[in-house]
Parts: C-alpha cells; sequence; structure tokens
C-alpha cells in the first residue's frame, strides 16, 4: 500500500500541487470507510450477505455510497489542482492521471520492465501493450489492482470480520480475554499509523548527517515536508520520457 499511497508522491505533488493529492488520498480512504459501514450497517445478523435475499441489496447501496464519495473528492481534487497549477486544456488528462495514478508503482515497474527492455516507458501505448500480454513485463493492471482493487477487498474483509467477532464472541472466549487481542491490534495499527507519519523512523538515523544523538532523535521524528526529504525531479521525470527521451508529461517540461 505504502508504495502506491507514499513511495514517490513528490512526482504527484510537482504534476497537480499538494492540496489536489491530499484531497484525493483522504476521500479514497473515506469513501472505503463509508462504502463499508453502509453495508455492513444494513446487512441482517449473517456473516456474509446472500445477494438473492432481501440483505443482499446491502453491498449494492454501500458501494454506490462509497463511489458517491470517491467522485466528490475527485471533483474536489481537480478543483485544487486546477486553482493551483491553472492547466492548459492539453494538461487537464496529466492531471486527472497525477492525482489518481499510482507513480510508485509506475517506477518500480519501469525498472522491472527495462531489465527485459532498456527503453521500456510507463504510458507509452506500445510498452504498455506488451506488458499487457507478455508474461515478462509487469503491466499497468498492477498499479491498479495494488491502489484501488487489492485494499477495497481487504478494507470489506477486514471490518467484515472485525463485524463478526465485535457482535459475537471470537472463539466463545470471555471478553477479558478478547481485549487482549483487540490492544495487540490496535497497536499494530498504530504502529503503521506511526511509519506513515514519520517514516525516517525506518532509516538508520546516522545517515541523517547529525553527530549527536539528540540532533538524530530530532530528526527521526520530524515529519517529512509535503514535497519530501530530497526529490530530483530531474532524475524522476525519466519515467514519462518516450523511447527518444522527450518528455511526455508537461508537469516536468
Amino acid at each position: 500500500g505504502s508504495v502506491v499511497w507514499f513511495y514517490k508522491i513528490g512526482i504527484q505533488f510537482k504534476m497537480v500541487g499538494v492540496p489536489a493529492v491530499i484531497i484525493f488520498n483522504l476521500g479514497y480512504v473515506l469513501s472505503l470507510l463509508v462504502g463499508v459501514v453502509v453495508g455492513l450497517s444494513l446487512m441482517g445478523s449473517e456473516a456474509v450477505a446472500d445477494f438473492s435475499d432481501p440483505s443482499g441489496a446491502a453491498g449494492g447501496i454501500g458501494f454506490a455510497a462509497g463511489f458517491i464519495v470517491l467522485v466528490g473528492s475527485f471533483i474536489l481534487s481537480m478543483l485544487a489542482y486546477i486553482s493551483v497549477k491553472q492547466p492548459n486544456s492539453g494538461e487537464i488528462l496529466w492531471g486527472i492521471w497525477g492525482i489518481v495514478g499510482w507513480h510508485g508503482v509506475d517506477r518500480l515497474r519501469t525498472m522491472i520492465n527495462r531489465v527485459e527492455r532498456p527503453t521500456w516507458t510507463p504510458l507509452n501505448f506500445i510498452d504498455e501493450a506488451n506488458a499487457l500480454v507478455l508474461p515478462q513485463y509487469t503491466s499497468v493492471l498492477f498499479g491498479f489492482f495494488i491502489k484501488y482493487l487489492i485494499p477495497t477487498i481487504l478494507w470489506t474483509l477486514f471490518f467484515t470480520t472485525f463485524r463478526d467477532d465485535v457482535t459475537g464472541q471470537y472463539g466463545g472466549y470471555p471478553w477479558e480475554y478478547q481485549v487482549i487481542g483487540y490492544l495487540i491490534f490496535a497497536t499494530m495499527l498504530l504502529l503503521v499509523v506511526c511509519v506513515a507519519i514519520f517514516p525516517r523512523v525506518m532509516i538508520d538515523p546516522r545517515e541523517s548527517g547529525q553527530k549527536t544523538l539528540v540532533g538524530q532523535l530530532m530528526w527521526t521524528i520530524m515529519p517529512v515536508l509535503p514535497e519530501g526529504d530530497i526529490i530530483d525531479y530531474e532524475q524522476e521525470s525519466e519515467i514519462y520520457c518516450d523511447a527518444d527521451n522527450v518528455r511526455v508529461n508537461p508537469a516536468f517540461k
């Protein structure tokens, strides 16, 4: 998940601006929450809704609610993009891709696919067509699955299981044992959030250049600025160049 939502996020900031990216990313998370909560709230007591009975409609209603939130967040992010970048008509499509695209995954796909073909370029029609049909390449579907499909499925499964565990007692164990399990799980979630906010905790503090332990500690717990620590846009822009090294992304012109 961090590959698509955090890795190389500076590319998105450069393309569409920080507000547009933040609005859409938060909107996507909110759409998952709304869709799953609405769907599970409308279901009956059964663990899995059967679309052949009335309670099966809950899944469709939940999906519609989440989709409406997602579309709304996309519209707001586009307005933020237009306000910040003031693009011309030829740059609108690139702006849409800057908001909804999987740029970190494209970076990884470029590194993987250029082992087979050194001039392979993401979003190039011929290269992407080859990646879809040839097994030695990683296709554009890889990014879609990681960024949208898999998180949606995992969130649905997680909240379905959580709902069943809360409405019933897992394994019939008393609540005092259940609480221990919930605390362990909450701790795991807290660690994930901390790494997302303070990604430097995953880096050896000696690489910070700070000479003292206090300086290294302060460097570790400082959140990374929206533009990232060091972003070389000249280097990053190569993943949006065609075979003749002509930039096709207007954000990097």
